[in-house]
């Protein structure tokens, strides 16, 4: 099939965001192979239009016009050498995690629950209880289309730090396959306080998935319910004196040691404080199970921006902190 019957105009991509956004991308095309991937660098130049990809929208803000070309990545496939598996970017997420445990791989189990597909996870970083999927990639293979080639990058070349990684910076790569690096040693990962209870000679990475798993549907509304992207918010990284500064107010503040004489605070907490959970904003709300979630009953972008726009405020006048937005705003 030619290039030009694939790609669809004026494309709903309603069903492809998790917060259900109604928004419209002038084109819109699913990538299959890499033929086509090469093609569309040609049809983006010709027509002189940005394009961007989308995975399965768990981690995004859509607007209701997007004027772009809308790529979205369906490699799924699965291949193993050793201890080092590559898989497609179209891959779900919390399938593949399934699959290594299944397949007596152990290490992502973690991460069990994360949705969003294997091509988002690197440049995010993503990351919960205790683990991020930074300390389990090999390699990351991408396309690049200024030279419309693929182009290789080492877990080192990636600068992954806290949801951070060279691809945010960098809108000409994208992700199409992920070499992970797992083992079929098990060394349970229990820093996380929810796990603490769990005793490390009972334990498996299925129980540890369980127990996330029954974590999140806990902490986290379920977006076919009530639409979002889970955490609104990242952690805030701050100084020791910084700590000291809000400790004077919040003296119960939740804090984590980071790197370089530097904590990472609970955002959650600062939300909190300020009785924001289950606040409600137009036809947006901070969710009553957890304060970093925002959930959206709007078909526009602008009520949850609004939304988060006023906690950022709230948050920054009581306690000099900016609370920086984790999806990416499109």
């Amino acid at each position: 099939m030619k290039l030009s019957n694939k790609i669809k105009k004026s494309f709903s991509l309603k069903d492809n965001n998790l917060l259900k956004i109604d928004s419209i991308a002038k084109f819109f095309i699913e990538i299959k192979d890499l033929e086509d991937l090469k093609n569309i660098q040609n049809f983006t130049s010709t027509k002189k239009i940005n394009f961007c990809t989308l995975g399965e929208g768990s981690n995004v803000v859509l607007p209701n016009l997007l004027n772009k070309v809308v790529i979205k990545i369906s490699f799924n496939e699965i291949s193993i050498e050793d201890n080092l598996i590559t898989v497609g970017a179209g891959k779900n997420w919390d399938d593949f995690v399934l699959w290594s445990l299944d397949n007596g791989y152990s290490g992502l189990e973690n991460l069990s629950g994360i949705p969003g597909s294997i091509g988002a996870a690197p440049i995010q970083n993503i990351g919960a209880y205790g683990s991020e999927v930074s300390d389990f990639i090999e390699e990351v293979i991408c396309f690049d289309m200024e030279s419309n080639n693929l182009v290789s990058f080492t877990n080192e070349d990636c600068n992954f730090s806290y949801r951070q990684s060279i691809f945010q910076d960098n809108d000409s790569l994208i992700v199409v396959k992920v070499i992970f690096k797992l083992t079929k040693d098990f060394h349970p990962n229990l820093e996380y306080e929810d796990l603490n209870s769990l005793k490390v000679e009972e334990i498996s990475p299925f129980i540890i998935r369980k127990h996330i798993l029954k974590i999140r549907r806990a902490k986290i509304s379920d977006p076919n319910e009530h639409p979002n992207v889970g955490s609104f918010f990242k952690n805030p990284i701050i100084s020791l004196d910084e700590l000291a500064k809000i400790k004077q107010t919040l003296p119960s503040i939740k804090f984590y040691s980071y790197i370089d004489n530097k904590v990472k605070i609970s955002a959650a907490f600062l939300i909190e404080s300020l009785n924001l959970k289950g606040f409600v904003l137009n036809n947006a709300r901070v969710s009553e199970k957890h304060s970093l979630v925002l959930e959206n009953k709007s078909k526009k972008s602008e009520d949850i921006l609004d939304l988060a726009s006023h906690i950022q405020s709230s948050v920054f006048d009581n306690y000099n902190i900016n609370l920086e937005i984790e999806p990416q705003i499109f």
